[in-house]
């Protein structure tokens, strides 16, 4: 006890303080009750630290990411985010990369397991992005159809790295868009009292179609908030293939671009995005709309179509199975070279 004091009485002469020491000097407080003293008025300052220090982040590491995504979007720009694989997915790191390297490249962020979510070819600036603070909050932004481009589409993909141990990752990018294909077009009335007559005039458009997209939503289903070209074509300039007359035939290969549509047949306030062929038979226009159930993210669906009789008076009225008859293939995404298409 006698050696407690003299530490006391050393401290205090450093430090100026003398509470604890008197205590120290009543006998009658057990060498317990000192302890607990002199622990309760030092302990605190070993423990805190300094005033005005910060404790220093954790040192950031390099991931080194491979991207895979088709020949045509190198050279895109990718917004690239690293988020906590927590509960909340909080954000650890953002970088934007003006022009993307091709193969692999290398990002920032803190050690552990994280979830990278990429953006490819979204138009805007980096700014956009000044409010992301969890991946749930990223997950609720969308893309819109007339702003994506299918030379150059958005694209986004998700991936797990333990960056720190691993420090490697591979991001898989994949297109929002879905495509729509007119292989071939065929007029066969042989065996209608006009089995001689010509569809005229004709435009190929589609409607009902989907105009925005969660950015890591897959497709499966989705149910469309917003669209393009409703029940008819909002704008007879717009997006259509126009053929002048089909004899037999034809080999359009026409292409036209939307968004998922996971309905997989009619309902109150869930069209089908549908395929329309619009002509003109026997000097009466008609309208041949084809419903595509079922329209995923990436996917190519091609579409054989044979016209077998007078249409519909409407792009938003069915036609009939003796009318068309139709053969539909679902195809992935691919990337195909560009070439001329003569009407």
């Amino acid at each position: 006890m006698n050696g407690f004091k003299n530490i006391c009485k050393d401290r205090m002469k450093r430090t100026g303080r003398t509470n604890l020491c008197r205590l120290c000097s009543r006998r009658r407080l057990s060498a317990a009750q000192t302890l607990f003293f002199f622990l309760l008025t030092y302990l605190p300052a070993l423990l805190l630290p300094a005033c005005g220090k910060q404790v220093p982040d954790p040192p950031s590491v390099c991931v080194k990411m491979t991207v895979r995504i088709p020949p045509s979007a190198a050279g895109g720009t990718l917004d690239l985010f690293f988020f906590n694989k927590d509960p909340l997915r909080t954000l650890d790191s953002y970088e934007r990369f003006e022009s993307l390297p091709e193969g692999s490249f290398e990002a920032a962020s803190r050690s552990g397991d994280k979830i990278v979510a990429g953006i490819l070819n979204l138009p805007c600036d980096m700014w956009a992005w000044s409010d992301i603070r969890t991946f749930q909050r990223l997950s609720e932004r969308v893309s819109d159809l007339t702003a994506d481009r299918p030379d150059r589409p958005v694209m986004t993909g998700l991936a797990e790295v333990r960056a720190g141990r691993e420090r490697r990752g591979e991001l898989v990018l994949e297109p929002l868009l879905s495509r729509i294909v007119l292989h071939s077009l065929c007029c066969d009335f042989h065996s209608r009292p006009y089995r001689d007559a010509v569809l005229q005039d004709v435009d190929i458009y589609l409607v009902n179609v989907n105009r925005s997209f969660a950015l890591f939503d897959d497709g499966t289903h989705t149910l469309p908030a917003s669209w393009i070209n409703m029940g008819e074509r909002d704008d007879p300039a717009s997006d259509a293939v126009h053929l002048a007359r089909v004899e037999g035939t034809a080999l359009p290969e026409a292409e036209f671009w939307c968004y998922p549509n996971a309905a997989a047949e009619e309902g109150l306030g869930r069209p089908l995005t549908c395929l329309v062929v619009e002509g003109t038979l026997l000097g009466e226009r008609y309208w041949y709309p084809v419903g595509i159930p079922s329209i995923g993210r990436g996917e190519t669906v091609s579409v054989d179509l044979t016209i077998t009789r007078t249409g519909t008076s409407g792009p938003d009225i069915p036609v009939s199975t003796e009318a068309v008859r139709c053969a539909m293939q679902v195809l992935p995404w691919r990337e195909m070279d560009a070439y001329p298409v003569l009407f």
